[in-house]
C-alpha cells in the first residue's frame, strides 16, 4: 500500500483498476478454498506413529489437535479469473469453518464489496 493513502482511497483505486480488467461493477466470487499451514515444523508436533513404548516421539505428540496452532491460507477466485489470497489463524479448525460455513456466504458475492464481506 502507498504510505499516506487511506484504505478507502486504496480500495477505490484498486476497484477502478480491476474494473478495467473485468466486469465494470462486479467481480463474482466463484470459488473459496482454505488450506491449513503449520507455523511450527512438523518435528515440533511429532507423529502418532511410534516405534515402541519408549519411543521419544511419544513425548512430542500433542494428539489429533496439534495442528490447531497453525495458520490458514485462503484462496478466493472470481468468475472473471482474478485470484486473491489471505492468511489467518486457526489452522485446520478455521479451514473447516471456512469450507463448511463461510464459503456459502461468499460464493456469488461481489469481491469488490470488501467491507460487506
Amino acid at each position: 500500500m502507498i504510505p499516506g493513502l487511506a484504505r478507502r482511497q486504496f480500495l477505490s483505486i484498486m476497484g477502478a483498476a480491476s474494473s478495467a480488467l473485468a466486469a465494470p461493477d462486479r467481480l463474482t466470487i466463484d470459488s473459496v478454498r482454505a488450506v491449513p499451514m503449520a507455523l511450527l515444523p512438523t518435528s515440533r508436533f511429532g507423529t502418532n506413529r511410534f516405534k515402541g513404548d519408549t519411543d521419544p516421539a511419544r513425548s512430542r505428540w500433542f494428539g489429533p489437535f496439534s495442528q490447531l496452532s497453525g495458520a490458514t491460507l485462503v484462496e478466493i477466485k472470481t468468475a472473471e479469473g482474478l485470484t486473491g489470497y489471505g492468511m489467518g489463524g486457526g489452522g485446520a479448525a478455521a479451514c473447516f469453518v471456512i469450507e463448511n460455513h463461510l464459503k456459502d456466504l461468499l460464493l456469488g458475492a461481489n469481491a469488490l464489496n470488501v467491507e460487506m464481506l
